[in-house]
């Protein structure tokens, strides 16, 4: 008597991964479909993070953080430099928020008082660590994880997240009520954003000349921060009617 072996036909073996490659076809969508919801979900919690990191700042300081400190015009605020670490000419927004990020130990090892960028011996901050040593790295709370990676980004901490400038219109011929800064022929309306210059709230510079002369031990020479903030009281169309991030 033979033994009769039992096996799959190359016919059926075909079948069979015909279906398996059938079934892959209609799940993957699905699957993906499934991980970019949780990716726009984890973007959308980032966002909500950084809202309650507003209010906490705004509670503990009585005012919003800055844009710059003494910058006024668009050139200001480039988007092309949009990071965490890094604005134009000053700190952005991102860095104040630090604290109530859950990020309390990177800001007490930056030196506030130097640019982001900084590298000069001796301006290590409370960690002994030079500014340009601390930024050069990304945070999760300010990635989007569905945003594809920054082509040739200015700095490698690219930030999925901007912030709300508003509008600032330059005039060739000054109109009524523009900010006109010595020596230029133009002007150019103040910044209607959440988040603004000094000099968009009437930090003048005369004011910063004469502070300069009265605080020479301040490295930044400006006045108190909340005295050209914005606060909660100047959104007078309601905070949920504002777009800040």
């Amino acid at each position: 008597m033979k033994r009769r072996l039992s096996a799959f036909t190359l016919v059926e073996l075909l079948v069979v991964i015909a279906i398996i490659g059938i079934l892959v076809a209609l799940l993957l969508p699905a699957v993906q479909s499934a991980r970019e919801a949780g990716r726009r979900m984890q973007c959308s919690n980032n966002l909500k993070q950084i809202g309650i990191a507003l209010h906490g700042y705004h509670d503990a300081n009585k005012h919003m953080p800055g844009l710059a400190l003494c910058g006024a015009g668009p050139e200001d605020y480039n988007p092309g430099m949009q990071t965490i670490w890094f604005n134009f000419r000053h700190l952005p927004p991102s860095l104040y928020l630090l604290p109530y990020l859950e990020e309390q130990a990177i800001a007490d090892q930056f030196s506030w008082q130097w640019g982001g960028d900084d590298a000069t011996p001796g301006h290590e901050g409370k960690g002994g660590m030079l500014n340009i040593n601390i930024v050069n790295k990304q945070l999760p709370a300010f990635l989007c994880p569905s945003m594809p990676p920054a082509e040739n980004p200015v700095y490698n901490c690219w930030s999925s997240y901007g912030w709300s400038r508003g509008n600032n219109d330059i005039h060739d011929s000054p109109q009524t009520g523009d900010i006109i800064w010595p020596g230029k022929s133009y002007g150019y309306a103040p910044s209607d954003g959440a988040f603004v210059t000094a000099v968009d709230l009437g930090y003048t510079s005369d004011m910063g000349t004469a502070d300069k002369a009265t605080h020479t031990a301040n490295p930044s020479w400006w006045k108190d921060p909340k005295d050209y903030k914005l606060t909660f009281r100047n959104f007078t169309d309601g905070m949920s009617k504002t777009l800040a991030a």
